[in-house]
């Protein structure tokens, strides 16, 4: 048994090796964000958003773990689309969207209501893309009002969309990560 459990703890390593090892490059990111007056963050990584809130004073607002009783689920629906809008996955890509919606919104709540499966009932998808094509519909501009952004941290490579980089200005880069300060909406 001690040995299975070595094998998993290393077969786990493998697998988590490259984006864990890529945290290492995050120094750098956490010590500018501590200079920074406090606010919220949208990190296209999902291990960035869960460390971010440890390193540094700012909020995060969309993480995995913030279905698990933090948020409402019309709460944790908007920071859904809102965070598949910054990914600029389309409403049309049905499976990937429903895939994370389902986990993502409504997570081990939705398992203890309905049991041991994760999937919504067939009647609840054609509602949850037409909510999400509703909210794509909405003018970029007052996406980024409905949700109280401050910055947004990519990968050096990475660009946000053309409507965040509009409303917004590149205030940090290192050779792994950049910040955009996004403006305050009129």
């Amino acid at each position: 048994a001690i040995m299975y459990g070595a094998i998993m703890q290393r077969d786990s390593y493998l697998v988590h090796r490259e984006e864990v090892g890529t945290m290492q490059a995050a120094d750098g990111l956490f010590q500018f964000l501590r200079t920074q007056p406090r606010g919220t963050v949208h990190a296209s990584s999902h291990l960035l958003r869960s460390i971010i809130p440890l390193y540094t004073p700012h909020d995060v607002y969309y993480a995995v773990n913030a279905n698990l009783c933090v948020c409402s689920n019309k709460e944790m629906a908007e920071r859904f689309f809102f965070d598949a809008w910054m990914r600029g996955l389309p409403a049309e890509e049905s499976d990937t969207f429903l895939a994370g919606y389902a986990s993502n919104v409504y997570g081990l709540y939705w398992q203890e209501v309905t049991g041991p499966h994760q999937y919504l009932p067939n009647n609840l998808i054609p509602q949850a893309i037409a909510d999400y094509a509703e909210y794509l519909r909405l003018p970029d501009t007052e996406k980024l009002a409905l949700h109280s952004l401050r910055y947004v941290v990519t990968t050096a490579n990475e660009q946000p969309l053309v409507a965040v980089q509009q409303q917004s200005t590149k205030i940090y880069q290192d050779g792994a990560y950049a910040v955009w300060a996004v403006k305050k909406p009129l």
